[in-house]
């Protein structure tokens, strides 16, 4: 196993710390093109010293961009910089004979991509065929790769945990941000913080949770080495930075992600049933008192008068309302991929152009452009993998693919109350690295002779002769 893998630890927390600085130095003075470029570039070489890290910043990172783009007033180019430092990070996989050609996968690649050609069709009889026509390269260049790159990679339990380290480092770095922001201000949970005033509080709210989800995946995983102690001690801050942006959706959906994990990590010695009301009942308990400690709901409930602190909420039924009665009346091949702009700047013409160009609910949305038939294309490989090859109920050794699930199980919540299908790219990546992962597993591949990072393997019964 690379050595890269093995010291990913201290030199990951000294990476971050730089980089950390370097954001700290954009922020006190006027950022500017170049001061950008040497950041992506120090992300390029920190991503090809740890490939891992690259193929995370493309999953939870992109908050971090956001925020360097927002203070220099540049408009494009995030995207590009991700697929470059993607691009970097697979070319360091590739010289580490860690590349492989997805053979298991060609099937559902295939009907991925049949899902981009179903979005096209749908561009012909929409109303707002640009906003269409990009609707559907924004899928390919985010669902669709995102989907195939954890295909063509030949994971192991090593790579896997280096991932999830990735992962949550890149939450920590706004973690303790929360915890510093909390000493100096106090925790006020009557009034919602923008942490980072050029990113919307609920993608930052996205990353904190999968960096949790990750960092508990440690723990699950039995990771005992000192950037696991780090990343656990960062956990307040995450928590805190979640509640104090009051967004519910991520809440719930971390509740829920969670839930998941604890359900099937656990050795099935009882009924399945058992474990499902038992998380049932986790969600219903610790998901409300998350909702209601979240600061928009505590705004509403201490002073249901003012309605216009948290409008969100009500403008997204009445975008589901509208959606479902699109549904009716086109049921099979929908109003047309993007074709929900126009009805959104329709029904919210006192909103920002494009506030509900999309109904913020991506079933909803694929249902109401696509029909029936593009719902059940864009979602099969999903659910094919999620309940049939990925062996849920068959596999001894479930722990790995348990973390995925959560992460997969926390993106699918998260799509039902915000952004467009394209938005919630981490449907797609989560599914393809659990994809991935099975494979591994049943092949054989995934446990290495790396002991010093590897968990401990599954006892396996000796077959009777």
């Amino acid at each position: 196993m690379n050595t890269n893998i093995q010291n990913f630890s201290l030199s990951t927390i000294i990476i971050l710390s730089i980089l950390g600085i370097v954001l700290a130095f954009i922020a006190a003075f006027s950022p500017s093109l170049p001061i950008i470029l040497l950041v992506i570039l120090l992300t390029a070489i920190v991503s090809y010293q740890f490939p891992y890290f690259g193929l995370a910043l493309n999953l939870n990172g992109s908050y971090l961009l956001t925020h360097l783009f927002a203070l220099a007033e540049i408009e494009n180019g995030i995207l590009l910089s991700l697929r470059f430092i993607l691009i970097v990070s697979l070319i360091s996989i590739a010289r580490q004979n860690d590349l492989k050609y997805p053979t298991e996968q060609r099937n559902n690649i295939l009907i991925v991509l049949l899902g981009f050609i179903w979005l096209v069709f749908g561009v012909l009889y929409s109303d707002s065929t640009a906003f269409g026509s990009i609707k559907a390269l924004r899928y390919l260049s985010f669902n669709a790769t995102l989907f195939v790159i954890p295909l063509i990679i030949r994971w192991t339990q090593s790579t896997f945990i280096s991932f999830l380290k990735s992962l949550a480092a890149i939450g920590a770095v706004a973690g303790w941000l929360s915890i510093i922001f909390i000493v100096y201000n106090g925790l006020n949970l009557s009034e919602r913080v923008y942490l980072v005033q050029e990113v919307n509080v609920i993608w930052i709210s996205r990353a904190m949770g999968i960096s949790i989800i990750a960092t508990l995946g440690l723990i699950f995983l039995k990771q005992k080495d000192h950037i696991t102690l780090f990343l656990l001690l960062s956990l307040p801050g995450l928590l805190s930075s979640m509640l104090i942006s009051g967004s519910r959706g991520p809440i719930l959906a971390l509740v829920i992600g969670l839930a998941t994990i604890a359900i099937f990590m656990t050795k099935r010695k009882k009924s399945t049933i058992t474990y499902l009301i038992v998380g049932f009942g986790l969600f219903m308990t610790v998901g409300m008192m998350a909702l209601y400690l979240s600061s928009s709901s505590i705004r509403l409930l201490t002073d249901p008068t003012k309605l216009d602190s948290d409008m969100s909420a009500l403008h997204r039924v009445i975008a589901w309302l509208k959606s479902i009665e699109l549904i009716r009346n086109n049921i099979i091949i929908g109003i047309g991929t993007g074709g929900f702009q126009s009805v959104g700047n329709q029904l919210f013409p006192w909103l920002p152009r494009n506030s509900y160009a999309y109904p913020h609910n991506i079933f909803l949305e694929i249902f109401a452009e696509n029909g029936l038939l593009g719902l059940l294309i864009l979602f099969f490989p999903i659910f094919k993998i999620t309940f049939w090859e990925s062996q849920l109920n068959k596999l001894d050794d479930f722990k790995n693919q348990a973390i995925v699930l959560g992460l997969l199980v926390f993106a699918l919540i998260n799509a039902q109350v915000g952004g467009d299908l394209t938005m919630n790219e981490g449907i797609w990546y989560s599914v393809g690295i659990l994809a991935a992962l099975s494979v591994s597993i049943r092949n054989d591949d995934f446990y290495t002779l790396d002991s010093d990072t590897r968990t401990e393997l599954p006892e396996k019964e000796s077959s009777p002769k």
